[in-house]
């Protein structure tokens, strides 16, 4: 686990943000990005908007930094928590770094190929895949992102932020077998894994912490099961009109879907553009 130390630039950083108004959170597939996982002109004017009012939108995502680049360069956004809390980033400076260890990397690949399982390996700064699959192409267009290249995973040290499961079925085999990891089913094709207890909503509580922003008003938007620490975590949450069921029951408001302008009416609702 590591949290990175305040050096200069932070603290310069950190005294900076006295105007602060509100952090705003999205989660991107079905929250954010519509079906054609793209960010529309008004969600990306309504960010901007959101920057001049003295609020800050952060992505909170299961994704990695690379799958992320083009939406970042989009929106303006230099503010985001990767791989569901085990990676983060505030205003450029990078803040969370945390990682799975080789044995538990290892020992996971095993069982995967045992499942006929592949397995993808998730760092901030890429993706590998150990083997392809149908189930991957499936995954990644999903995504509408590229396969990732085809390479022999390493376990000489602790490399990796999170793993993925390319693979139908199975999830409690992996659960009862990897109490250490936690596990989040997030498509048809895959599961997400990260060390145990980290989350979105872990993300977001060791970022204010760290920025020293536990008293700023904070927001999250989301639609998945990766969504509910996310929605648990903020003072205010927002399912969108296509979330899960468990989402909507603990959100304080639901708005349309992320095809239908939910983004822009639950913003305008909160008077936050």
């Amino acid at each position: 686990m590591m949290i990175i130390e305040h050096d200069s630039q932070t603290e310069r950083m950190i005294r900076s943000m006295t105007e602060i108004q509100a952090l705003v959170f999205f989660d991107l597939d079905g929250t954010l990005l519509n079906d054609q996982s793209q960010i529309t002109d008004d969600v990306a004017q309504s960010l901007k908007k959101m920057r001049e009012n003295g609020i800050i939108p952060f992505i909170a995502t299961g994704r990695t930094n690379t799958e992320i680049t083009d939406i970042l360069k989009k929106t303006g956004i230099n503010s985001f928590i990767t791989m569901n809390g085990q990676y983060a980033v505030f205003e450029g400076q990078e803040i969370i770094n945390h990682k799975i260890s080789a044995d538990q990397a290892h020992a996971l690949h095993e069982k995967a190929n045992e499942l006929n399982h592949q397995l993808a390996f998730y760092k901030h700064s890429g993706i590998i895949l150990a083997s392809d699959s149908t189930m991957a192409q499936h995954h990644y267009e999903h995504l509408a992102q590229p396969v990732p290249p085809i390479e022999v995973p390493t376990f000489d040290e602790d490399t990796y932020n999170m793993l993925l499961i390319l693979g139908q079925g199975h999830d409690e085999i992996y659960q009862k077998a990897f109490p250490e990891l936690t596990f989040y089913r997030n498509t048809p094709y895959s599961i997400d894994v990260v060390t145990c207890g980290h989350s979105k909503g872990t993300g977001v509580n060791e970022m204010l912490h760290y920025l020293g922003l536990d008293n700023v008003t904070t927001f999250a938007f989301g639609d998945g099961p990766n969504d509910l620490d996310l929605l648990r975590a903020c003072d205010y949450s927002i399912a969108m009109g296509n979330a899960i069921d468990d989402l909507k029951r603990i959100a304080n408001y639901i708005t349309s879907d992320h095809n239908n302008g939910g983004i822009v009416e639950a913003l305008n609702y909160y008077h936050l553009i």
